[in-house]
């Protein structure tokens, strides 16, 4: 058998039977096209725009640009315990579950008092996701990125709701995260804006 590279690998592999298009897996190629991010970021107290990252040595590690099409067609297939559209799967039952079962126990810190709804019961790290509870529901979740640019995946499988969000500032896509998640479960809301701007190192202005 030949050598293949991670590259070819999850484009053949992974994202052709998922049917994800609009991306790409090399970070040389990340700022392709009319409607790709750029990287921005405050310097000297005014947003920039900057260079892009552009080695391909870390493609593994955070390799993949892809569309808000593209990542809703991959959170409905993780949502869907690995079964594709067609009702084939890309990945068994089984590994759908070892995926979401908390694997690494992590410490759960006390949050500071504006954001204490977001207080967990349980936390950790499954196979490549995040774990922790919010307002009584089962959050999966994983962050992904580059320098400047930054994604983050949120789901609850309880309710097949998933959020995907695109920010430089870690205050501002949980702000959104946390409001989207609000409104889906028609519970209690905070004003998760007021709440991070209130953070000693809040970013978020």
């Amino acid at each position: 058998m030949g050598e293949t590279s991670w590259e070819d690998f999850i484009e053949h592999r992974i994202l052709a039977p998922v049917e994800m298009i609009d991306l790409n897996v090399r970070n040389s190629q990340s700022t392709r096209g009319e409607n790709a991010a750029t990287p921005h970021a405050r310097v000297d107290g005014r947003v920039r725009r900057l260079q892009p990252f552009a080695s391909d040595n870390s493609n593994p590690a955070g390799g993949i640009n892809s569309s808000a099409a593209d990542m809703a067609k991959w959170m409905r297939v993780l949502l869907r315990e690995g079964k594709l559209e067609g009702g084939s799967r890309l990945y068994s039952e089984e590994t759908a579950r070892e995926l979401v079962t908390l694997v690494t126990p992590i410490p759960i810190p006390e949050p500071d008092p504006e954001l204490s709804s977001q207080r967990m019961s349980f936390r950790g790290y499954g196979l490549g996701l995040n774990l922790h509870d919010y307002r009584g529901r089962k959050v999966v979740n994983h962050t992904g990125g580059l320098p400047r640019l930054f994604s983050k995946l949120t789901m609850v499988p309880e309710l097949e709701l998933g959020v995907v969000t695109n920010q430089e500032s870690g205050d501002a896509f949980n702000a959104i995260t946390c409001h989207v998640l609000d409104h889906c479960l028609g519970g209690p809301t905070t004003d998760w804006v007021a709440a991070y701007r209130s953070q000693p190192r809040a970013i978020l202005n």
